[in-house]
């Protein structure tokens, strides 16, 4: 067991919940970390009183001092929460598991390293491993640079070269602080992203290859829940917000060039949001026949794919 990596600093895992069903062994992979200088902060922000009985018989069947328990009393909107998280976590570096998700047991001895190996950056992340529902099936996210600065990391983001999620990312508390915690989009769409983002304009980001978060895609994700028309409006605002970072900088030639290259971009970019919605939409129609939803979903994600 490995209980110091040089400074030894506090680790503060956030853990907002909403629901029970994976939340068991959530907790378990959290504490089976080989880093053991961290704390979980559990939120119970279940919307029903018996969701929010289960979620606190889950927290007591633990036993553990490691684990601090706050119990909301009304649901609270999904980044309030998050930001409620890390306001009750008293770490340096602070990351959100969500509760159908799971870290392998070094996931925070890599994290702390990536930050002792880079004292500049405030941000750091893994490759994940996606697993789906009621399947065998499971891919690997691409590769990334062991270190980019924040014009190769939107860039790569929005050409949908990289898939990227909230609980594969670790952050330094007082940089997330000071940017005042996670960014409010409609149902959180984008969020982590748009916090991403600004975290990388001071100092880059780190990376480790090592595989160390397993995202689990199933029915009930957030990301295949979320409300379509907030996710539409959400779509041009986190465009105008990209837009809004990258411009009226000093820039050198290479950034210039990504600048350039993003800025043109973000037209596509929101083309082939809407036409992933609509796509979803269409998919959503029960009555639909089989047999025509195979067609429009042919058709649709030719359009995804061909629009430059």
């Amino acid at each position: 067991m490995i209980k110091t990596l040089n400074d030894n600093k506090l680790f503060s895992i956030g853990l907002p919940v909403v629901k029970d069903v994976f939340l068991t062994e959530a907790i378990k992979s959290c504490l089976k970390q080989t880093y053991t200088n961290f704390e979980i902060v559990l939120v119970n922000n279940a919307k029903t009183a018996d969701f929010k009985d289960k979620i606190r018989d889950i927290y007591n069947s633990f036993n553990d001092d490691r684990i601090k328990y706050h119990e909301n009393e009304v649901q609270l909107a999904m980044i309030d929460n998050w930001n409620l998280t890390l306001k009750l976590s008293s770490g340096d570096l602070f990351s959100i598991l969500c509760d159908d998700d799971l870290w392998e047991s070094n996931y925070i001895e890599e994290m702390v390293k990536l930050s002792q190996q880079n004292l500049n950056c405030n941000l750091f992340h893994c490759r994940v491993k996606i697993i789906y529902e009621g399947s065998d099936r499971a891919i690997l996210s691409s590769l990334c640079s062991e270190f980019e600065n924040s014009f190769d990391f939107i860039y790569h983001r929005i050409m949908g070269y990289r898939k990227m999620y909230l609980s594969d990312f670790t952050v330094r508390v007082n940089a997330l602080n000071k940017i005042g915690g996670f960014f409010a989009m409609p149902d959180g769409w984008g969020s982590d992203d748009l916090t991403w983002f600004k975290l990388s304009l001071e100092g880059g980001v780190a990376y480790t290859s090592k595989i160390l978060f397993i995202y689990r895609n199933h029915k009930n994700n957030i990301s295949n829940t979320v409300n379509i028309k907030n996710k539409w409006n959400s779509i041009p605002k986190y465009a105008d917000f990209i837009k809004k970072y990258i411009v009226g900088k000093d820039l050198n030639k290479k950034d210039e060039i990504l600048q350039k290259l993003i800025l043109d971009e973000l037209p596509n970019y929101k083309k082939r949001g809407f036409a992933s919605l609509y796509h979803k939409k269409i998919m959503s129609y029960k009555y639909l026949p089989s047999s025509l939803k195979k067609i429009i979903s042919k058709i649709s994600r030719l359009i995804i794919f061909t629009i430059k």
